[in-house]
């Protein structure tokens, strides 16, 4: 009987638990297939999608969370607004074009770079190894190892699951899925420590940016009254 009570309870807390509101930021270098994979996550279409310029914000719900993904773009040149998001969000999906070689190297060194940071320090990552159906696409051993991810893990203390997939399939690539939902997961099992770390390093932003913003404001100042 006690069982069937713990069974009961579980199940409710389960499905009577308010959505909780979670923040996905979701980066890689440029081609990767980005832009792509938060379509396939939303069921759109994603036939004539173009490489975003900027930033993209989309919502979704998923395994009772109320999910804004912020797709930001990946050139070289738009990196530096990565930083912008970190604060704001509980986990990150980085995605790789697991068929260049040639750029594997580029993409290890911006993942280190953003795990290293101090206010993405710890959070969950899924690593979607994009393009596996290209021939001498790397397998999961071998991205593994080529963007140091057991090194990086030990050394910065966070969970990463690692999934290969397609995201140009006419159905959301299970893999995907299961990554997403293994992204979610941890998320919801830590939310209340990810919440509150978000909440203080927000603030901490925004008094930044308002400091900078009164800065800027009296160096006009001074500027106007020596004319």
């Amino acid at each position: 009987m006690r069982n069937v009570f713990s069974t009961c309870f579980a199940w409710f807390r389960r499905y009577h638990h308010p959505y909780r509101d979670v923040h996905i930021l979701v980066i890689g270098i440029d081609n990767a297939g980005k832009s792509t994979t938060v379509a396939s996550i939303q069921n759109d279409s994603t036939d004539g999608i173009t490489p975003t310029i900027g930033f993209a914000s989309s919502s979704l719900r998923m395994r009772r969370c109320d999910v804004t993904m912020l797709d930001v773009g990946g050139g070289s040149k738009i990196r530096g607004i990565w930083e912008n998001y970190y604060a704001e969000v509980h986990g990150i999906v980085f995605v790789i074009d697991a068929s260049d070689a040639q750029r594997i190297g580029e993409a290890r060194d911006v993942l280190e770079e953003v795990v290293k940071d101090a206010r993405m320090g710890g959070k969950p990552v899924l690593l979607l190894a994009n393009k596996n159906d290209v021939d001498g696409a790397m397998d999961e051993i071998d991205v593994c190892n080529q963007l140091n991810v057991h090194e990086l893990m030990e050394q910065q203390q966070f969970s990463c699951q690692v999934e290969q997939c397609v995201a140009v399939k006419r159905k959301c690539d299970r893999a995907i899925m299961r990554g997403m939902k293994w992204l979610l997961q941890i998320v919801c099992d830590n939310y209340n420590a990810l919440a509150e770390r978000v909440n203080a390093d927000v603030a901490v932003q925004r008094e930044e940016e308002a400091r900078e913003r009164r800065e800027r404001a009296e160096r006009v100042r001074i500027l106007r009254e020596e004319r």
